[in-house]
């Protein structure tokens, strides 16, 4: 199936790797969408993979840096991504793994994080692409899940044409 990437929805993309989110992420970029990525993964490896700023990359972990975030904290954590999609404009929000969260932390506290982050997403027209290792959770809980946004399977076409053409329209090149 192919589904249209649309502002004001989130969605979770099922795989163990984040190389769709990788390729979406290029294309929100070049739509003139900032960028938030939560990940596990060093910030060098992430900067390298999709090629943002540093300042726009937000390392889980429980070491003290610039940058990183406790994931057991998911308090602070909801509020820096919330802040981040509020703060205006086109903006995408991507978790990388969203399964890291659920380790450290009981699920009915992620959910409610994510049902923060949906809120968020929708209110602002911001975007949100949350990996998921569908292995990791259970059914009852990717049924939960499924209700805060839409589950995107690994066989499903994402599209951004609309986005990239609607950017266009408002920002034409200048022929000087």
């Amino acid at each position: 199936m192919q589904i249209e990437v649309r502002p004001g929805k989130l969605y979770f993309l099922k795989g163990k790797e984040g190389g769709r989110a990788i390729e979406l992420v290029a294309g929100l970029r070049t739509a003139r969408y900032r960028v938030l990525v939560v990940s596990s993964r060093a910030t060098g490896a992430v900067k390298d993979d999709m090629d943002v700023p540093i300042n726009s990359i937000l390392t889980l972990t429980e070491s003290v840096g610039a940058n990183s975030m406790d994931p057991q904290n998911l308090m602070v954590l909801t509020d820096t991504m919330t802040k981040f999609i509020e703060h205006g404009g086109p903006s995408v929000l991507l978790i990388e793994n969203l399964g890291l969260l659920k380790q450290k932390n009981e699920f009915p506290k992620v959910l409610q994080m994510i049902g923060y982050i949906y809120e968020s997403v929708a209110m602002n027209r911001a975007i949100g692409l949350v990996v998921i290792d569908p292995q990791a959770w259970d059914d009852k809980e990717l049924a939960f899940l499924g209700k805060e946004g839409s589950m995107v399977e690994e066989k499903d076409r994402l599209e951004l044409r609309s986005l990239q053409s609607r950017n266009l329209q408002n920002h034409p090149t200048q022929n000087l």
